[in-house]
């Protein structure tokens, strides 16, 4: 049986709220919360790299994207620049939500639903002004294109079913972020533009995975959860006790945090338990065990992603889980974060 004790590093309140109403949010893991399998349900809202290529630069990406496959269904002849290829995601979107296919909403909470118009003009406002040279009115459209955004904010929802030992995920709502420049040109933020409702109680089943345009897979990095972060509406979960349950007995099969070998039991318990031998004297050798578990802070999660462009609809689903340990160098500086295995649903 998993053991459910009070979190060492990642401290949950755990305290399951009976709501009075019923917000469109909550409606879509309401499930969740009724089933005594699930043991620990949290809300989980960061930003995510969605496209296919954006960031070159490993020390500024949010999360690690691994494309597994892209069809390009708006192509002409085969020909699509670099551009509209690394913004697939954005650009595919951008066209559906001036066509009007998405439900959206003004507030992250799904509480103003805005109409088809609304969200065409917040997407392509204008800007009004006098020429005075030539004495009329001039209107300005500043439409937003692929290259206005390349991040998303994603509202997810993600909990633990103790029967499976497993965890799962659910999407909420997303938003694209439209980068703001200042005068020189420069990025100087990013602004939600309104929200989109996903799919409420939907996974993707093989035939979505099989007929979807792009599929691709996360790999959280900066955006992977930290205790603040978390709003917890059941339970309470323990990260440092879960993984220590997973040494000792995985629940799943586990890999290599490098080139993902698989890992039996014993290998498994050798890379999370360590022995070394200090010899400050010759004739005194001490002996130093270590448990690389102590040093869990965070929990990255891995999930599959489905587009599909037909339905107009993103689905997501959670396929691995792995420990990140803080490393930190000699003075107690922190460096960066390293996962310890990953355990594969």
């Amino acid at each position: 049986m998993y053991p459910c004790t009070e979190f060492s590093t990642m401290r949950f309140s755990a305290t399951l709220i009976f709501l009075s109403f019923s917000s469109p949010l909550h409606a879509q893991y309401d499930d969740l919360l009724r089933n005594p399998n699930i043991t620990w349900v949290a809300e989980y809202t960061t930003d995510f790299e969605l496209n296919p290529v954006y960031n070159e630069n490993l020390d500024e990406e949010y999360n690690l994207l691994n494309v597994i496959r892209l069809e390009n269904q708006g192509a002409r002849n085969g020909l699509y620049s670099d551009l509209e290829i690394s913004r697939y995601f954005s650009q595919s979107l951008l066209n559906d939500l001036n066509a009007g296919h998405y439900a959206c909403f003004a507030d992250e909470q799904l509480q103003h639903p805005l109409p088809p118009e609304q969200v065409h003009l917040l997407l392509n406002p204008r800007e009004t002004y006098f020429n005075a040279d030539h004495r009329d009115t001039v209107i300005l459209i500043h439409q937003t294109r692929a290259g206005d955004v390349d991040l998303f904010r994603v509202r997810q929802v993600f909990y633990f079913d103790q029967k499976s030992r497993r965890f799962g995920c659910r999407l909420l709502a997303f938003s694209p972020l439209i980068n703001q420049q200042d005068k020189n040109g420069e990025l100087s933020g990013r602004t939600p533009a309104f929200w989109i409702k996903c799919s409420s109680n939907k996974q993707p089943g093989k035939k979505t995975e099989r007929n979807a345009a792009y599929l691709f897979q996360t790999y959280m990095k900066d955006n992977a959860p930290a205790p603040d972060q978390l709003q917890v509406k059941k339970g309470k979960f323990d990260l440092q006790n879960w993984a220590t349950a997973e040494v000792r007995h995985p629940s799943h099969p586990c890999y290599s945090y490098d080139g993902f070998q698989p890992l039996n039991r014993a290998a498994l318990q050798d890379l999370v338990f360590t022995t070394d031998t200090i010899s400050p004297y010759d004739d005194d050798p001490q002996i130093i065990t270590s448990n690389a578990i102590t040093d869990v802070e965070k929990i990255r999660f891995v999930q599959n992603w489905v587009f599909d462009e037909r339905r107009k609809s993103l689905y997501c689903r959670l396929t691995a889980a792995a420990p990140l340990a803080a490393k930190r160098d000699s003075e107690g500086n922190f460096r960066y974060y390293k996962p310890l295995f990953y355990v594969k649903y």
